[in-house]
């Protein structure tokens, strides 16, 4: 019998500052993503758990504010977590509510999924596609972090919290359980554009691009070498998180060469068209890549 997942500490949580968006909300979309995959897997324990979570979560969230269900509700809608008030009024008044998930309404849907390796430049295609198509790009590691936080582990830095998830979960419920989550958050945010461009990176899993495939989407690699990528950790570092020290060249090479033969690879492998963006930290080049390579299928959707 498979050990039970951990859940996230509700009377713990801190609510201030910024850990209520970067932590409380996104714990918040983990619970629901475990919970739709104890659904799946017909896991009742599990389906008892998350429940009691989200329960009291959702709970603390609206006694903070001291807010209404309708504000609760629209709070949670406006950023992709639910599409539905039912999804919270279940658990706020569960003699009353009961809800049964929606199938992802892709229709419309151009899906455009970047792989490639770490600092590659996944997502300036993704702010490319944005600005370009009037789209959206969103990272499958975002679901990934809600996940871990609704597990309970607290994220810094460290990758390998992040593959410790990953290896938890997939083996479990499916190697395109966070693609599935990305995906359903991105059309919830953004239901009535059409036609609806939507960039997505993170791929860790075959799986994951054939998700992205089987919806009529397409595959592109990001493509630097391993000098260039180690360049723009470095400088990522030294804007972004000033007074850490960069990690070793030797360090990011193997946090390389284990993510592309643990993870990456088979994504990569799957990728139907390969964007080079080595030497043009601006973006320029890429640019005009994306574009030769997807503008006649963006505007012949």
């Amino acid at each position: 019998m498979a050990a039970e997942i951990p859940l996230i500490d509700v009377g713990n949580i801190s609510f201030t500052g910024a850990d209520y968006e970067g932590v409380v909300l996104k714990a918040v979309w983990g619970l629901y993503g475990l919970r739709r995959c104890a659904v799946r897997s017909n896991d009742d324990r599990m389906l008892e758990r998350t429940n009691e979570s989200l329960s009291q979560l959702l709970e603390r969230i609206k006694g903070r504010g001291h807010s209404s269900d309708a504000y609760l509700i629209r709070g949670l809608k406006t950023r992709g977590i639910i599409s539905h008030g039912a999804q919270v009024m279940c658990f706020l008044r569960p003699s009353s509510w009961e809800y049964k998930e929606k199938e992802m309404d892709t229709e419309g849907l151009l899906a455009i999924g970047f792989a490639g390796m770490i600092r590659a430049g996944k997502s300036l295609a993704g702010k490319i596609v944005e600005e370009e198509y009037e789209g959206a790009h969103f990272p499958f590691v975002d679901s990934l972090k809600a996940f871990s936080l609704a597990m309970g582990y607290r994220l810094g830095v460290n990758r390998a919290v992040l593959r410790e998830v990953n290896d938890i979960i997939k083996p479990r419920f499916g190697n395109a359980t966070f693609a599935e989550e990305t995906i359903r958050k991105a059309t919830a945010l953004i239901p009535y554009k059409q036609p609806l461009v939507l960039g997505f990176d993170g791929f860790r899993s075959a799986e994951e691009a054939r998700l992205i495939l089987n919806l009529g989407g397409v595959m592109a690699e990001v493509w630097a070498n391993l000098d260039t990528r180690y360049l723009r950790a470095k400088r990522h570092v030294s804007e972004d998180k000033q007074g850490q020290e960069p990690e070793s060249f030797e360090h990011f090479r193997y946090e390389s060469e284990l993510e592309y033969e643990t993870m990456m690879r088979p994504a990569i492998e799957l990728c139907q068209v390969r964007l080079d963006n080595n030497q043009d930290d601006s973006g320029k080049y890429l640019k005009v890549q994306i574009k030769a390579h997807f503008d006649s299928m963006v505007h012949g959707i």
